[in-house]
């Protein structure tokens, strides 16, 4: 599975370099896969943002950085409008299914880089010499008939893999919307809950997205880059399309 993860992301970078001053409006295009997230990050945190359709795109702000996950038809299109202290960003998010974005990158210092950046494979290894550990989960449950398995989370460099499966069980077809994340974190003396914080930016791919009666499909989730500590216990719910509560739950998953 890990072989498949590097060879399959060496793909060409993109990059476009604008010359951006303060209280200037940027326009630009960004292409997004269904179901894989396009993050976008910017040089300051992100005062307000307004995503024109979310019935086409999802958009999750965290800090200075927003993921962004297309849900309609290929080609569709929508407004992603960004504020920051010092500029105002007008992006066009395209559905583009061909087209792989890791991310994409605003900076400052002389000219400022807008980059669509793809990982070549040489940088994922170089990853595994910092860091490669696998943690072995083996979590199942099941809500609904529709049967929600973590097997392993690897650690690559400063990224984490989450590896799953999903079976459909009942007589209807089923589609997953994603993979969302829950941190809780314990008091240390004490070990009674201190906090849940939801975590953005979760980015979930499959073999495909729509579960026929009785089949299973595989997925991983790439998780932010988290300094996970050992007071603290994950959540993992798997999302269906159509359903706005509930979902197939995973908790209490500690390191």
């Amino acid at each position: 599975m890990l072989c498949w993860i590097i060879l399959s992301a060496k793909v060409e970078a993109e990059t476009t370099t604008r010359n951006i001053i303060e209280g200037q409006t940027v326009e630009e295009t960004v292409l997004v896969r269904p179901r894989l997230g396009t993050l976008i990050e910017f040089p300051e945190n992100i005062q307000r943002a307004f995503l024109g359709d979310k019935t086409l795109f999802a958009c999750e702000q965290s800090g200075s950085n927003i993921v962004c996950t297309a849900k309609g038809k290929e080609g569709t299109k929508s407004n992603l409008t960004v504020i920051t202290r010092q500029n105002r960003y007008m992006l066009t998010l395209i559905n583009q299914a061909s087209v792989l974005h890791d991310a994409i990158t605003f900076k400052y210092g002389g000219n400022t880089t807008f980059s669509i950046k793809a990982r070549p494979a040489s940088n994922y290894a170089r990853d595994l010499l910092k860091k490669f550990d696998v943690k072995k989960i083996g979590r199942k449950t099941d809500a609904d008939d529709l049967v929600f398995d973590i097997s392993q989370i690897a650690f690559l460099g400063p990224n984490i893999f989450m590896f799953f499966s999903v079976q459909n069980r009942s007589s209807n077809i089923r589609k997953v919307a994603g993979v969302e994340m829950e941190v809780l974190t314990r008091a240390y003396l004490t070990g009674l809950p201190v906090q849940t914080n939801k975590v953005g930016g979760v980015i979930t791919e499959m073999d495909k997205a729509v579960v026929n009666p009785g089949e299973e499909v595989r997925g991983i989730a790439v998780l932010p880059r988290l300094e996970i500590s050992s007071s603290q216990e994950l959540t993992f719910t798997l999302s269906e399309e159509g359903k706005q509560t509930g979902g197939v739950k995973i908790e209490n998953i500690r390191f």
